[in-house]
């Protein structure tokens, strides 16, 4: 068995995923493996910094967040992201199109969840913003909820803050809906 040194948090998490996953389960069933995976490793001390597969990432960022798609596991159905989101960083309004849970690592983050008012199948959605949620260090979410679908995440935080997800597919096929 490797030592706790030598396992990443990511890889902890992704260890986690596959076993559950591995399992028949219902969308609630993932969401609970997810909050599972990310809880555990957390409090088992498993390394962060040691998972970067990109140099530095202490450095100042280009933008203001920066997205790590660090493990995409296509044959269990799950994908590990970490994010750095600088101060005010913002994503734009999305909808994952999967079950997705996600643990505040560092730092304070908004989330603002969208219902679809209206569906034209053509042309934009028309969203209106239904609640806020404040999150700080060690907090999970999830996307559990029909309001919590459509959503925008942003740093109100007066520092870098540290996220890490779990999505239910490749993130890279997410809808984003813009602003």
């Amino acid at each position: 068995m490797p030592s706790l040194s030598s396992i990443t948090l990511t890889d902890a998490v992704a260890a986690s995923l596959r076993d559950s996953c591995a399992q028949p389960m219902d969308f609630a069933g993932r969401i609970r493996s997810g909050h599972t995976a990310i809880s555990a490793a957390v409090v088992e001390g498993y390394d962060l910094d040691s998972m970067w597969r990109q140099p530095d990432p202490h450095k100042p960022l280009p933008g203001p967040s920066r997205r790590h798609q660090v493990i995409t596991d296509e044959r269990s159905g799950f994908t590990v992201v970490v994010l750095l989101w600088e101060r005010g960083g913002s994503t734009p309004i999305h909808d994952p199109e999967s079950w997705c849970v996600f643990g505040l690592l560092q730092g304070n983050l908004e989330l603002t969840n969208y219902a679809v008012v209206q569906d034209d199948k053509v042309g934009p959605l028309h969203l209106r913003e239904v609640g806020r949620e404040h999150m700080r260090d060690g907090l999970l979410g999830d996307n559990r909820q029909p309001h919590t679908e459509v959503h925008r995440v942003r740093n109100t935080g007066r520092s870098r803050a540290t996220s890490l997800h779990v999505y239910g597919g490749d993130l890279t096929k997410r809808t984003l809906f813009g602003g």
